[in-house]
């Protein structure tokens, strides 16, 4: 089961690097073998959340979109 981040500050809970970190990473991927669309579906989800959550916390917070979305969605995709 993937560790869901520590929110709103969209942490690891367990190494404390910005989630998705390489662990969650490749926890998503096992957990999505099976339905490997519905991985990147998921993790849209997930930046759209994050977005608000880091927004609420500083409305300038986010500086370069691009990077959240490499962060999140991106690497998804092979």
């Amino acid at each position: 089961m993937t560790v869901l981040p520590l929110r709103p500050l969209w942490l690891c809970r367990t190494c404390a690097h910005p989630w998705p970190c390489g662990q969650a990473r490749i926890d998503l991927i096992n957990q999505f073998r099976d339905n490997p669309a519905a991985l990147p579906t998921f993790m849209g989800v997930m930046l759209h959340l994050a977005i608000r959550d880091i927004t609420k916390l500083d409305p300038n917070a986010i500086t370069d979109p691009e990077d959240l979305n490499q962060r999140f969605v991106r690497w998804t995709h092979p």
